[in-house]
């Protein structure tokens, strides 16, 4: 009985279907971007691996605003990135 559905995320920058637990929730709210550690925040989100490399992706390929589906301004996209990578290496 250990068949238990566990979901599974796209990642914005490698692009791969992982475990929904092993990605960052990012989602958009009225100042920009803001991480979602517990999962609660209300509305679309998007995720992304936890480690460096990917984020780095991520801000390349402008996984943000694709994620989204937003014409924003991409630099809030990326200066959020950047500063996740700063957080957590």
């Amino acid at each position: 009985m250990s068949d238990r559905y566990v979901p599974k995320r796209l990642c914005m920058g490698c692009r791969e279907l992982k475990e929904k637990d092993a990605l960052y929730r990012i989602v958009r709210t009225e100042d920009g971007y803001a991480l979602d550690p517990g999962k609660r925040i209300s509305g679309r989100a998007v995720y992304v691996c936890r480690n460096a490399e990917c984020i780095r992706k991520a801000i390349k390929n402008k996984g943000l605003n694709r994620g989204f589906r937003t014409g924003t301004d991409p630099n809030k996209g990326r200066s959020f990135l950047e500063e996740l990578i700063e957080q957590n290496g």
